[in-house]
């Protein structure tokens, strides 16, 4: 089978939605797709956009109430050392190499609570305490994937007609 034009869907129809700003791409796919859902020709209403990733919103304290000390580079270093994948190190043996990559333990990795427990280093050396409030975050809900069409983020909604339905010029 070649495709030319569209993408696999898991239905007959498919209409596809881009933009740039992808906060209204994605509230507008979501009221695309519900008022599809209540045209009454149209089944088996579906879209590729999941909105179930758990995520974290890390919005770093710029004001006052950020200690003095602490730069938002360092809390940024602080939060790729702890949930990046930098890697510290390179093992070399006869035939390959390995990357050694630094880590948290996955039960730190699922837990948002363990941010509390994250130190950051200032520019002079010593660590501040998590207790010193340099970020708020607020959990909630990404995409799982995000897909595109060209370079802009895109969502596509796929659609069935229902039985004994044509398209085409009235009879």
């Amino acid at each position: 089978m070649i495709r030319i034009g569209g993408r696999n869907a898991k239905a007959q129809y498919q209409f596809t939605m881009q933009g740039a700003d992808i906060t209204a791409l994605y509230d507008n796919a979501a009221k695309l797709e519900a008022r599809l859902r209540t045209v009454p020709i149209l089944q088996d209403v579906t879209t590729d956009l999941q909105i179930k990733n758990p995520q974290a919103q890390v919005q770093i304290d710029r004001g006052p109430r950020r200690p003095a000390r602490v730069t938002v580079q360092q809390i940024e270093e602080a939060l790729y050392d702890a949930y990046g994948s930098r890697q510290v190190s390179t093992i070399y043996t006869d035939n390959n190499q390995y990357w050694v990559i630094q880590e948290l333990l996955p039960q730190y990795q699922l837990d948002l609570s363990a941010l509390r427990l994250l130190y950051i280093r200032s520019p002079q050396g010593t660590l501040v305490p998590p207790r010193q409030s340099v970020a708020t975050v607020t959990p909630g809900l990404g995409p799982l994937t995000v897909n595109h069409s060209g370079q802009l983020p895109s969502v596509t909604l796929s659609f069935n007609l229902a039985p004994n339905v044509a398209l085409g010029a009235p009879a």
